[in-house]
């Protein structure tokens, strides 16, 4: 029987000294294949290339790149049915941005000698390969449990998905479905199943031993075809279903779906070191509305000119509590530091960090807390100063010192903080004290006592008080660690 065979073009060599080649920056052996399907989501040389849709701005196939990556993959190779320059210089691009290796192979459909040779991969070392389609935005922690999992068995993976009561019948439409027995085992897969118990987001991770085996039949004899291969891998004894969970993944075909993914991204934009009222209440307003605000508006700003916002504001809430409104001086300081996270949010979803945008946050965050608790040292000198209240006399110093501590424990924080990591390599960790945390909360107090100076300023002097506490607390709590870690190392107190 004649094999059908195809011509393959590359940027930088044949797939098999690409694929064979031992490229293992993040240390995992893995290699990255993305399928490039048509304008109907399928594989096929008759076919005009399927421009990437657009999630904020950004190709879909950038977000799935970004995603693998931080889960620890840097080699990508990227397969078409034919070529096409703009794409390739589009990949050009996004592997420097990146830092990352893309390679660009076409299938030309012609009937040569396949350059694909599996055979002399049993000569050589070839990477194990996570296999998806371009026309899915991939959540980083499906990788990173694929990976988990290729680590633990080495088998042949295939992502399902059992959480079908979380998608509508619009979007269950046109998604792969699969019907598993008892024993896991697949008996029938496709998007028109009357019964099914999962769907199949079509991410299948091969480890190298696979590929030497049944490589050839996979990618020459079927094309990529997702029934053929799970009939081979499953006859093959070392075929594994990974549950994925919910929620983590979106086939993006029409606006729906793209709404969808859109959804799911700005959903994984918390950050895993975000404290309590950052995670349940801030970030339940940046990422379900201002961020999504800010980018409807301008899906062209970038982190900095929103940290340069979240300054100004924050500068307007000064002035507010200055001239004496405390309730509308909450209100934006609240928006501020809402704004504040809405900054971090753009950086990951547009993959624009920077360690120089950190650096501005950090000098706005400080310069604009200055000026907010002297706008309130103000405001609580003019409401309560040498004043009866609650039948105590309040004098100017029972005002401005615990404002001062606080202005000065909300410093020192960071300070301390600051200093132990580029003097001593060290990093606080914990709920409480660790490092990053704790400015959210501080701003909260100031919210709700600001808030309350409708009953009473005494509320928004508390808030200092509590401040002012809480950051001495701290800076004592972190000092006391710093000297309990070191003092067993002599150099540590020699200068």
């Amino acid at each position: 029987m004649q094999e059908s065979q195809f011509e393959i073009q590359t940027i930088s060599g044949n797939l098999s000294s690409e694929m064979s080649e031992e490229r293992n920056f993040g240390g995992i052996g893995v290699k990255c294949v993305i399928l490039i399907p048509d304008y109907k989501g399928c594989f096929s040389k008759e076919k005009n290339l399927l421009p990437s849709p657009r999630l904020f701005d950004i190709p879909l196939i950038e977000h799935t790149i970004f995603s693998a990556k931080k889960a620890g993959i840097d080699d990508f190779v990227m397969i078409l049915m034919k070529e096409d320059k703009s794409f390739q210089n589009q990949m050009d691009k996004l592997s420097h941005k990146a830092n990352i290796t893309i390679t660009t192979i076409y299938f030309n459909g012609t009937e040569n000698k396949l350059n694909l040779s599996f055979q002399n991969a049993q000569n050589n070392e070839l990477n194990s390969i996570l296999l998806i389609k371009a026309n899915y935005y991939i959540n980083f922690q499906i990788f990173e449990k694929l990976i988990e999992n290729h680590h633990k068995n080495n088998s042949v993976l295939l992502a399902i998905d059992r959480g079908i009561d979380d998608f509508n019948l619009d979007y269950l439409e046109n998604t792969n479905k699969v019907l598993m027995d008892d024993q896991n085992r697949i008996k029938k897969v496709g998007p028109n199943l009357p019964k099914y118990n999962a769907l199949v987001p079509e991410i299948l991770f091969f480890p190298s031993e696979f590929l030497i085996k049944y490589g050839r039949d996979i990618v020459i004899e079927n094309n990529f075809s997702l029934n053929k291969t799970i009939e081979i891998i499953q006859n093959s004894n070392l075929f594994q279903t990974v549950d994925i969970g919910r929620n983590k993944w979106v086939k993006v075909e029409e606006n729906s779906s793209k709404k969808r993914a859109e959804k799911l991204i700005l959903k994984n934009l918390v950050k895993p070191t975000d404290g309590f009222i950052s995670r349940y209440f801030i970030r339940k307003m940046s990422t379900n509305f201002l961020t999504p605000f800010i980018l409807k508006i301008n899906r062209k700003v970038t982190p900095n000119q929103v940290s340069f916002l979240s300054f100004i504001v924050a500068l307007i809430s000064s002035g507010l509590f200055f001239f004496g409104n405390a309730i509308l001086g909450a209100i934006f300081i609240q928006l501020a530091n809402t704004i504040d996270h809405s900054d971090g949010e753009i950086a990951r979803l547009k993959h624009k960090q920077s360690p120089f945008g950190d650096f501005l946050d950090a000098v706005f965050d400080r310069t604009a807390d200055i000026f907010v608790y002297l706008g309130i040292l103000c405001y609580l000198m003019f409401e309560m100063a040498n004043k009866v209240i609650i039948g105590i006399y309040w004098s100017s110093s029972s005002i401005i010192i615990p404002c001062v501590l606080a202005l000065a424990g909300n410093v020192m924080v960071s300070y301390v903080s600051t200093k132990a990591m580029t003097n001593l390599d060290y990093s606080f960790n914990g709920r409480f004290f660790g490092t990053g945390r704790g400015r959210d909360t501080r701003l909260f107090f100031i919210f709700i006592g600001g808030l309350l100076t409708f009953l009473h300023p005494i509320f928004l002097y508390f808030s200092m008080l509590i401040i002012a506490t809480l950051t001495s607390s701290i800076v004592i709590h972190r000092t006391f660690v710093v000297w309990t870690h070191f003092k067993h190392d002599r150099g540590f107190f020699e200068k």
